[in-house]
């Protein structure tokens, strides 16, 4: 069983890029007996690499052996974006 599971093509609505008045949603699993907490979703653009923006997931339902945990985002300016997740686990 993988720990994490997200692919952009399955599990970030509407795939591909989006306009600036479109919503986004991610969903991302975390293996269910990581006891995560704070899981985040961060998020910078090429205008502006040193201004990563952090957003909590909030928690959904457990499926498949899996947390899933979810984010929806708006009001986008024209430009590139990566993101990446970060989480702590309960004991560190």
């Amino acid at each position: 069983m993988k720990n994490v599971i997200y692919n952009p093509l399955k599990n970030k609505y509407p795939t591909g890029a989006i306009k600036n008045s479109d919503k986004m949603k991610i969903d991302l699993y975390l293996r269910k007996d990581i006891p995560a907490t704070h899981v985040k979703f961060v998020i910078f653009n090429d205008k502006n690499e040193n201004n990563h923006m952090k957003y909590s997931m909030s928690f959904q339902d457990f499926i498949n052996g899996h947390s899933l945990y979810s984010v929806e985002l708006s009001e986008f300016e024209t430009g590139l974006y990566f993101y990446y997740f970060e989480f702590l686990e309960k004991n560190s």
